[in-house]
């Protein structure tokens, strides 16, 4: 055999992968799913992880106050009304989206739009998750001010 063909061979193998080799593990996996943690156990491994990133970990986060904002807010505005309140277990979420990602905006009244914003939009996806033609009608029909379909 002679220097290319060796060469070609070698590059051959080195390109195409060989699916029919059994993989061997040494260990198990450490996501098997009899692994129980407890919420301090995942904190621990949080904490750590964070801290070998070089962020830090400022500990559980109180937004309450965006969160109660954003609801006086939406009533101020007429998204929450007596008669229709659900939009009022979305805003949590839109709280600690902002809360986490956004805290360090000075502007107050930008993370209250942020927080509202996001909330519509996970209410959106609750509401629309069946329904894409709804969704793909909707900039349309909100440009000419129309009914939406939903």
């Amino acid at each position: 055999m002679d220097k290319s063909q060796a060469s070609s061979e070698r590059d051959a193998k080195l390109t195409e992968p060989d699916f029919n080799r059994e993989l061997t593990i040494d260990r198990d996996p450490p996501c098997r799913s009899d692994i129980r943690l407890g919420r301090a156990q995942i904190s621990g491994y949080i904490r750590d992880f964070l801290c070998r990133c070089d962020f830090v970990y400022a500990g559980r986060s109180d937004f309450s106050e965006l969160g109660s904002a954003c609801i006086a807010k939406s009533i101020a505005r007429g998204y929450i009304t007596p008669e229709n309140d659900s939009f009022r277990r979305l805003i949590p979420v839109g709280a600690a989206v902002v809360w986490n990602a956004y805290h360090h905006l000075p502007d107050e009244q930008t993370q209250e739009y942020l927080a509202l914003l996001i909330s519509f939009f996970v209410c959106a996806e609750d509401m629309f998750k069946d329904n894409n033609d709804a969704i793909l009608a909707f900039n349309g029909l909100f440009i000419r001010r129309q009914p939406q379909r939903h």
